[in-house]
């Protein structure tokens, strides 16, 4: 059984995401009507300050996490790499049938084959693994997904 080590960079795709989230948490807190209540600009301008700094707090902790390797095989079997991801997510993992993939965007779901009631859920973004990689990974969860019809 063969088995393909992959190493997850950092997407431009996801920050950009990220980034349009937070813009329109911005930009719907200004499109209230006028005068609903007294010192609304008072509040908008404090609630623009919190998500101001909420969004350099959330895109400074994006910016230094560091990548993330794995192994996994063709029938779904899932291992990390990192010593972030050892205290967390250590053992072995499987992807489940419930993951989805797109063009742009798989979304993994992991069970663990230890206890097969802890499970979490994993975005890969395109642009965080080499093309071949994201054909192999997108190829086992349509394996597996194939497998549990």
């Amino acid at each position: 059984m063969s088995k393909y080590r992959i190493e997850l960079s950092r997407s431009s795709l996801k920050m950009a995401l990220h980034l349009a989230l937070w813009a329109l948490f911005f930009i719907s807190l200004w499109l209230w009507k006028t005068p609903i209540f007294a010192y609304q600009w008072l509040v908008q301008t404090v609630l623009s300050v919190v998500i101001f700094i909420a969004a350099l707090r959330h895109i400074r902790h994006e910016m230094a996490q560091a990548e993330v390797s794995a192994t996994f095989s063709p029938q779904g079997e899932w291992d990390y790499h990192t010593a972030e991801a050892e205290d967390k997510l250590a053992g072995q993992w499987r992807i489940s049938a419930k993951s989805r993939v797109t063009e742009w965007l798989i979304w993994l779901h992991l069970r663990s084959v230890i206890d097969p009631k802890q499970s979490h859920w994993c975005m890969v973004f395109y642009d965080q693994l080499n093309p071949a990689d994201y054909r192999r990974l997108c190829r086992a969860v349509l394996f597996v997904q194939q497998e549990h019809v």
